[in-house]
């Protein structure tokens, strides 16, 4: 279920950034394995303090990945890294596991 080809490309692109006092919104994507991209926010604390702990967020039912985007700066703002990420039914297309390749 958990399985990927690590020798895929990740697809990443930034797209715009908001910088706050403590923390930068950057809104990107990165190539899903099931074809297409996955839209989020990746959160971002200014400090320099590397390696931060992170925290990956998907929204409930019909929400997007802004549902979560007050806790990811709560976090932020405390150096706590966040991806926010769109739920695949909630993707344009929608983005469904190919039946044949089931693992």
């Amino acid at each position: 279920m958990f399985e990927y080809d690590r020798s895929l490309p990740l697809g990443f692109e930034e797209y715009s950034s908001i910088e706050k006092d403590a923390f930068t919104i950057r809104d990107v994507s990165y190539a899903s394995p099931l074809d297409g991209k996955v839209p989020a926010f990746l959160v971002v604390p200014n400090r320099e303090s590397q390696p931060s702990p992170a925290v990956i967020f998907m929204h409930p039912g019909q929400g997007n990945r802004t549902t979560f985007l007050s806790e990811a700066e709560a976090l932020a703002s405390r150096g706590v890294l966040s991806l926010l990420i769109d739920a695949p039914s909630m993707r344009n297309p929608p983005q469904t596991m190919d039946p044949k390749n089931k693992k």
